[in-house]
């Protein structure tokens, strides 16, 4: 009888301890976790799917003019409407020797005599609006040599020029289209044998972008007998002295 009643106790211990902390327990329990539900993306024949959009293309740079309407006529051809952009992009510089005066009156004088003296290639630049200095220039030069050469010879003549290095823009072009493909370059090179070698980029990454790469210079500045070529006004004023 005695093992009867312990066991009677035992069980009634156990369903007390149950009733008392096995409700909390499945409280404390995380509740399991449900994946929000998406709709599947829908599988489209090729027939359903919407057609590709044209994309806005451009070719370029191109420097040249005459280039230019060659690859115009070309591509026009093909793919129909063009639209011309046209951008700047650094070209190389050239080197201008130079002797400064400090007023209008000696630089007339100075000139007068080098070109008595049998110097060619004299011309005195306008002053900048505001100033009395006035520049006489004495070659304009693509190659740094030839400008050192200059200022030797004219030592010659009782003067001590400087070289002054011009900064340089040039015109590019680049030409917009808008389709699905993209032109072939070899046939390009094919049909227009001069065409620099031109580039196909998204639009909005050509023509005056910095990342767009700069055109080929169509040419340079000709040399005049000894490497030297006509001073002109629009070349600009002096940059640092070399």
């Amino acid at each position: 009888m005695k093992r009867i009643a312990l066991l009677l106790v035992l069980a009634n211990c156990s369903v007390f301890l149950y009733w008392r902390y096995g409700d909390l327990a499945a409280t404390d329990a995380p509740a399991p976790s449900v994946l929000p539900t998406s709709a599947a993306a829908p599988i489209l024949l090729v027939s359903e799917r919407p057609p590709p959009k044209p994309q806005c293309q451009s070719l370029g740079p191109v420097a040249n003019r005459l280039i230019l309407t060659a690859v115009e006529r070309w591509l026009g051809d093909r793919f129909g409407a063009l639209s011309e952009r046209e951008a700047m992009a650094p070209a190389s510089p050239v080197f201008r020797v130079q002797v400064t005066t400090p007023s209008a009156d000696l630089a007339t004088r100075l000139a007068q005599r080098l070109k008595a003296s049998g110097v060619n290639d004299v011309a005195v630049l306008a002053p900048d609006p505001g100033e009395t200095a006035v520049i006489i220039a004495l070659g304009i030069f693509s190659d740094r040599a030839n400008a050192d050469r200059r200022v030797i010879d004219l030592r010659r003549h009782g003067v001590d020029p400087a070289i002054s290095t011009i900064e340089r823009q040039t015109s590019q072009w680049w030409l917009d289209f808008t389709s699905l493909e993209s032109p072939d370059r070899d046939a390009l090179v094919h049909a227009v044998p001069t065409a620099p070698a031109v580039t196909l980029a998204p639009c909005e990454l050509a023509g005056g972008n910095d990342d767009a790469p700069a055109a080929p210079e169509s040419s340079t500045p000709p040399d005049n007998g000894k490497g030297l070529t006509t001073p002109s006004p629009a070349s600009g004023r002096a940059g640092a002295a070399a």
